[in-house]
């Protein structure tokens, strides 16, 4: 327990001053290095890291480079690009037919998981208020994070997905979209007025059902690899995808909605 709340407060006193104090620029390389790490980590997980680990980091940071620098058009192209590597780099693997293609699928997996998702940080952080955004996205997700435990500890009958995730109950799910929405109206009574309350209420239960989704992706994922934890990078916590897959999940909702959405409803 010591060592899991030493390196929660170190990480935590890094990257919370970084994501919310440092600007975009701080945002951008703290969320590529930490994407780098997922990647890496996910090389590792599902296939030959020395084969795979520099393929996908090329893909990833063509792909992350490209979206959030490389100016219009250059997000398409850069996608395409890192595409047809991937997939030639699988087509010219010398394994069987069966272990090229898995190879392939984890590759291109990898990529849109990973970088796909986890780009949209950044991009909510280059939202107008984008510093209010990301401060709401990282509320909603340890709100509904903490609601879930808490709700399915205390009523936790009715599983979710026991053969990924046993811990996990309906009562859970319930319990974090509560907690998520009442955290939602705190922020729109401090610090956010803009939110309505329809947006208090759509934004607290698209974030926690697609952090629900982003947690049991991951535990899929482990269990199919059969593996504890995607890395060791926080003693006692695991992996950087073990700690951002809610956030990786949640960050592209955040930034759809407000783009899409924000002012619809009032």
């Amino acid at each position: 327990m010591g060592t899991r709340i030493i390196s929660a407060f170190v990480a935590l006193s890094i990257l919370i001053p970084a994501l919310l104090f440092g600007g975009v620029l701080a945002v951008e390389v703290v969320v590529g290095i930490v994407l780098a790490i997922g990647l890496w980590e996910f090389a590792t997980i599902t296939g030959d890291k020395r084969k795979s680990s520099w393929r996908l980091l090329l893909a990833g940071g063509l792909v992350y480079w490209g979206v959030l620098f490389g100016g219009e058009g250059a997000g398409h192209a850069s996608l395409l690009l890192a595409s047809l590597f991937l997939i030639i780099s699988g087509v010219m693997r010398k394994d069987d037919v069966e272990t090229s293609f898995r190879f392939l699928a984890l590759q291109v997996l990898g990529v849109v998981w990973v970088i796909g998702l986890g780009l949209h940080l950044v991009l909510v952080r280059r939202l107008e208020n984008g510093l209010d955004w990301l401060a709401v996205l990282l509320i909603v997700v340890i709100a509904a994070d903490s609601g879930a435990y808490f709700a399915g500890r205390a009523l936790g009958k009715h599983k979710l997905y026991e053969k990924v995730s046993p811990k996990k109950t309906w009562e859970g799910v319930f319990g974090g979209i509560a907690l998520a929405v009442a955290a939602l109206f705190v922020v729109r009574g401090t610090f956010f007025s803009d939110i309505s309350v329809v947006d208090c209420i759509v934004l607290g239960v698209l974030v926690s059902i697609t952090s629900v989704v982003g947690d049991l992706a991951e535990s899929l994922l482990k269990r199919a690899v059969n593996v504890k934890d995607s890395g060791a990078i926080m003693p006692g916590h695991g992996g950087a995808l073990d700690r951002t897959d809610s956030l990786l999940f949640g960050a592209p909702v955040i930034y759809l909605y407000v783009t899409y959405c924000l002012g619809v409803f009032g």
